[in-house]
């Protein structure tokens, strides 16, 4: 087992294709392929998934894609403490504590693969992290209860902030929606964008935080139409098995579709591209006076986020 297989491997999971990960590793299509089934041999396993939808890792190819991050991240450290010594120089990890809250999107395409390095690389930093609402992770940094928030809005200027907010905002990522239904469904098949006006006609699962429907394209529909919400709930089991029972479509970013943990059985979901909704952003937010007491630690974070936007 080769480290460069081990990139491969990785790329291939962050793009979903053969083709994307061959361009960026600059390395021809055929020999990406024979790389992986060298090291498919080697393991005794079949490490992806091959479909219309493009490339997935299979069980057995996410427990080597994690081993291949715990290998890669552990060398770079060795290295870096190596040219720390050989320089002279100190060689002591960063310690500290650092305080999360997030919401869902940020959550699984963000914050969770970033800790995971993060704690690789920083082991004498402690993490606390809680999955919230937006006004509770307002409130709570606005409390110093909390020194670091990822947050999902959809208004661009940022109008709901108070004009002497004590909070510092860094936009990290634009993000697209996306209808969700069993592979099964009559839009399954959609090739092209959809509205949420042509969408009436089918009854909707939602997937929401916090105690009332803050998505969009529903808000949307419910000013003008009486949309069919058959089901409502802060629970990601519920939601994936109501729409691969058929019972109904959902609403979901791009960011979840690409992460890795989101969907339990995400082959046997389809995915239609979602037009004529506002842009989720997802921002970090921090407390000005809490920045200034904890600001190395923050920032090691937020350097590590940067791999994964």
């Amino acid at each position: 087992m080769r480290t460069q297989q081990l990139l491969y491997l990785l790329e291939i999971s962050k793009t979903r294709s053969i083709n994307k990960a061959s361009e960026k590793m600059n390395i021809s299509h055929q020999a990406l392929n024979a790389s992986i089934k060298n090291l498919e041999d080697e393991l005794n396993t079949c490490l992806l998934h091959r479909n219309q939808q493009g490339v997935s890792l299979t069980e057995t190819g996410q427990l080597t894609a994690d081993f291949a991050t715990t290998h890669l991240i552990k060398l770079a450290q060795l290295q870096e403490m190596i040219a720390k010594i050989e320089g002279g120089q100190n060689v002591a990890l960063p310690k500290g504590h650092l305080n999360i809250a997030t919401m869902a999107i940020p959550n699984y395409s963000l914050v969770q693969p970033t800790i995971k390095q993060f704690m690789l690389k920083y082991p004498q930093i402690t993490i606390d992290i809680t999955r919230s609402t937006l006004e509770d992770i307002l409130s709570n940094i606005k409390q110093q209860k909390i020194m670091l928030g990822f947050i999902v809005i959809y208004e661009t200027p940022l109008e709901w902030l108070e004009p002497d907010n004590p909070f510092l905002i860094n936009p990290l990522l634009t993000d697209k929606s996306y209808i969700v239904t069993s592979n099964e469904h009559p839009l399954a098949k959609k090739k092209t964008a959809v509205t949420p006006k042509s969408l009436l006609k089918y009854p909707f699962v939602v997937y929401h935080e916090g105690k009332e429907i803050n998505i969009p394209a529903v808000l949307a529909l419910k000013e003008s139409y009486s949309p069919h919400i058959k089901i409502s709930t802060n629970s990601l089991e519920t939601f994936e098995e109501t729409i691969l029972a058929g019972q109904g479509i959902g609403f979901v970013s791009k960011l979840l579709i690409k992460s890795t943990t989101f969907f339990k059985q995400k082959e046997r979901l389809a995915f239609i591209p979602l037009k004529n909704t506002p842009t989720p952003i997802i921002i970090s937010v921090l407390n000005k006076e809490s920045y200034a007491q904890n600001q190395k630690v923050i920032d090691l974070f937020l350097d590590m986020l940067k791999n994964f936007t």
